[in-house]
């Protein structure tokens, strides 16, 4: 349950940054994301796992922590390279589903 709350904050943080006017235009990708009902309902969700998890202190706090950490992955990631932004956002997606599927 934590593993999916921490990929549901990774897509509301992706989400968030992809509608914004930073994203670079060389990867015009994931466009059917970028809106801000995706973001807030996958935060939402995932405060809700992580508050259903560990409580809600721990619950809030790592929520708020691991979406300030995907942030500024996702930011630095699509700064630079395209083809390594590729091989990153495939790379995480490949180990979530991963710990998804032996957790």
């Amino acid at each position: 349950m934590i593993a999916l709350a921490l990929y549901l904050i990774f897509f509301s943080a992706f989400s968030n940054y992809r509608a914004s006017k930073y994203w670079p235009k060389e990867i015009s990708a994931f466009a059917f994301i970028a809106k801000p009902v995706f973001s807030v309902a996958f935060f939402v969700a995932a405060i809700t796992m992580l508050v259903l998890a560990k409580g809600w202190t721990v619950g809030i706090l790592l929520s708020i922590t691991a979406y300030m950490v995907m942030a500024s992955g996702i930011v630095f990631f699509a700064s630079t390279n395209r083809y390594l932004s590729y091989i990153m956002f495939g790379l995480l997606h490949v180990l979530m589903a991963l710990v998804l599927i032996f957790n």
